[in-house]
């Protein structure tokens, strides 16, 4: 971002777009400010044809994460990671690439915080 940021009357830097749930924040730098515009113009996008997350993200690591996880890129990703509930249809197949992920699957649809 070039441009010369918005102030307000306290000369304090903000975001002036309508839509920010956060309109009483102020940033002392520039680059912190950007950084916050990045959470609503999400500037790192997947390029790869009939990708499903258009929304983009919010940092470059987010995209190679995306990258790596979903279309196999950058080294691909780690062994995936299975449902260990048997008559769910994440215990084989389409497994998690993320432990994370996992875990809040479980606690979701199986209602258990067990992993």
């Amino acid at each position: 971002r070039t441009e010369e940021p918005p102030r307000n009357t306290e000369h304090r830097i903000i975001c002036c777009r309508k839509d920010c749930l956060n309109l009483d924040q102020t940033f002392d730098r520039k680059c912190e400010r950007s950084k916050h515009m990045d959470k609503h113009d999400r500037p790192y996008k997947c390029t790869i044809a009939g990708c499903e997350n258009l929304r983009g993200y919010t940092y470059s690591g987010g995209l190679l994460r995306h990258e790596r996880e979903v279309h196999r890129m950058h080294g691909g990703s780690r062994k995936s990671l299975f449902c260990p509930f048997a008559d769910c249809k994440r215990s084989s197949g389409q497994g998690f690439t993320r432990k994370e992920n996992l875990a809040e699957h479980i606690r979701r649809v199986h209602r258990s915080n067990n992993i």
